[in-house]
């Protein structure tokens, strides 16, 4: 059975000219047979004519339509006046009824695994649903419903990682945290978790670093391992550092001097009386580098780093007043850059990408993220001289490779062709 949306139709035709009155009306469905040749609509002779009436709409197909009318006075037809309006199947108005899903490959509309559910008008759910079979990775779930009248919806979908743990996996054991840098993998700051669990689900005070840049969003990155020993990625989140009024007008700089680092800060109207220029190779753990006597309220000094370490250099200033009170500057940082630890050819890729390693024999860690941060790739495997990544499934665009050995982690970025 089929239903018009305006089943009854209100409309209204005047003749201006006093002398002129409408006689005869017509209406057609979306194509015109010509004036005079629609199917004639009844009315009595009168300027005006308001209408109210049910129009049968025969043998329309399901979908958007146009009624058109005019009238005719004794000067001749006038203009044609339009409605658009929608057939549809009345078995669309059915309650939701039935719910169906599949992961990864639609079988068909009404053909993937049902889901048993009470017929209504809005299904909201929470629902556990067994994944079978599925190989460890990414997968896609897709749900739709339908109702008794054999009308399915669009379909849903959301994605997944299937991860390759057994129900009988070990326990997580530890825990620790970095912020921004990563010092590697078992180096960071020890977090205590107790007993042996299988979900870690505990609040921790951590005392946020002195001297951390107050202009920019740090990450705090935890991460846990298991009883066997095998570390998990770290989860991160963003926090930012409340500005320092002792040190709103402390500037410092840091840069590189061939081997050596520099490092540079102006006072204006400070008040103190010593200046302890500190070092880090995490950006959290700091030690004296040197000592400075302030010169007065507003000057300009510099130290150096006869020794910096390759990578990031952390450096900031602990400013000490008369009183012996105590503040810090934010951190400037230097790279003393080393050479990159694997080289990827070649870049842009197309169908395969070589990494090639300066060290052999460590196990690797790979992971593949995609623009959007999506994990796309990830896998274990022994450093060789020269190793083969098959990226030919790969959409074009830029990727990051995150690799690990247990000790170091470091990024290298790919362009897919």
């Amino acid at each position: 059975m089929k239903q018009i949306i305006a089943a009854i139709l209100v409309l209204c035709f005047c003749i201006p000219a006093s002398a002129q009155k409408i006689k005869k009306m017509e209406y057609f469905f979306d194509a015109d047979p010509g004036v005079g040749k629609a199917k004639p609509f009844p009315v009595a002779a009168s300027d005006t004519v308001n209408i109210t009436a049910d129009i049968p709409i025969n043998n329309l197909t399901k979908g958007l339509h146009a009624l058109y009318m005019r009238a005719k006075s004794d000067t001749g037809w006038g203009l044609t006046e339009a409605v658009l309006f929608t057939v549809y199947d009345s078995l669309l108005t059915l309650p939701v009824s039935k719910e169906e899903y599949f992961f990864d490959n639609d079988p068909g509309v009404g053909k993937a695994t049902s889901v048993a559910i009470n017929s209504t008008d809005t299904l909201k759910a929470v629902q556990s649903l067994p994944t079978g079979a599925l190989p460890e990775g990414f997968h896609t779930l897709y749900v739709r419903v339908g109702n008794n009248g054999g009308y399915y919806s669009l379909t849903e979908n959301a994605s997944f990682y299937v991860t390759g743990f057994a129900s009988n996996a070990a326990k997580i054991s530890g825990a620790e945290y970095f912020i921004d840098t990563d010092p590697g993998v078992g180096k960071a700051k020890k977090l205590n978790t107790g007993a042996q669990t299988d979900t870690l689900l505990t609040s921790y005070n951590l005392q946020v670093p002195a001297g951390l840049d107050t202009a920019i969003n740090h990450y705090l990155c935890i991460r846990v391992k298991d009883a066997a020993g095998a570390w998990s990625l770290f989860t991160f989140d963003t926090f930012k550092v409340k500005v320092n009024a002792a040190f709103a007008m402390l500037n410092i700089n840091a840069s590189k001097e061939t081997s050596k680092a520099v490092i540079q800060w102006q006072t204006i109207n400070s008040d103190a009386v010593n200046y302890t220029v500190e070092k880090s190779t995490n950006g959290i753990d700091f030690t004296e580098l040197n000592n400075v006597i302030s010169k007065g309220s507003s000057q300009t000094y510099n130290a150096k780093d006869a020794a910096p370490v390759k990578g990031i250099n952390f450096y900031r200033i602990k400013q000490t007043n008369a009183a012996g009170d105590v503040s810090y500057s934010s951190i400037a940082k230097v790279l003393f850059q080393e050479a990159d630890p694997v080289m990827l050819y070649p870049n842009p890729a197309k169908d395969f990408v070589n990494l090639r390693f300066k060290t052999t024999g460590k196990i690797l860690f790979i992971n593949v993220f995609n623009s959007a941060g999506q994990n796309v790739k990830m896998l274990t495997t022994t450093a060789t001289e020269n190793i083969q990544l098959n990226v030919s499934s790969f959409a074009s665009g830029t990727y990051v490779l995150h690799i690990s050995d247990g000790e170091k982690t470091f990024t290298a970025k790919l362009v897919k062709q």
